[in-house]
């Protein structure tokens, strides 16, 4: 039982995760991207202060070459970490240029996964590039033509999660071996 829990949080986990957050984001997409920007500002303030404190307190101890790095690392987390605090909005603007390198990069996993049930001789293997050709597409238009509106974009990415994340759940659905021919065996 503990097995079959393991490897279904394995499989499908992940997934679930992508699902819910495209999901959140395609809901409430200017809710969500603020709310982000101020914890991720507070952590990388945090951060930076730690950073800072530990600078002082090795200065106490004659520490020199640490002590450039803490105080030029804590000086920079401080400093992005008051940005994302306070100007949200720009930080939302670069999001989907960065979220879209991301579902690229799926995308490449997604169709090498695709070549793999291939190689088993899995039935409908084209599906699985397909997937993988649709979130690459959705990669590359979260890329290239970014909208003018960031709440738009953020729910436009959310989309492109969830519909990732559909594809990724129905991947691991055919690499569990649930579909392959039986001496071909289980891709996990």
């Amino acid at each position: 039982m503990k097995e079959r829990v393991n490897r279904f949080v394995a499989s499908y986990g992940s997934p679930l995760l992508l699902l819910a957050a495209g999901l959140l984001l395609a809901i409430w997409p200017s809710t969500v991207g603020t709310v982000v920007c101020y914890v991720l500002g507070a952590a990388l303030l945090v951060m930076g202060a730690l950073r800072l404190w530990a600078y002082f307190q090795e200065r106490r101890m004659g520490a020199a070459l640490i002590l450039c790095w803490n105080l030029a690392v804590g000086v920079v987390l401080c400093a992005i970490g008051l940005f994302f605090l306070l100007q949200p909005e720009i930080v939302l603007s670069i999001l989907p240029v960065m979220l879209g390198i991301l579902v690229l990069l799926g995308a490449i996993s997604k169709g090498l996964r695709a070549l793999e049930l291939w190689r088993l001789e899995a039935p409908r293997w084209w599906a699985a590039l397909l997937a993988a050709a649709v979130t690459a597409g959705a990669g590359l238009f979260l890329l290239l033509w970014p909208l003018a509106s960031v709440v738009a974009m953020i729910r436009l990415v959310g989309i492109c999660l969830a519909a990732s994340a559909l594809a990724d759940l129905w991947l691991s659905h055919w690499a569990n071996g649930a579909h392959l021919p039986r001496d071909r065996g289980s891709l996990l």
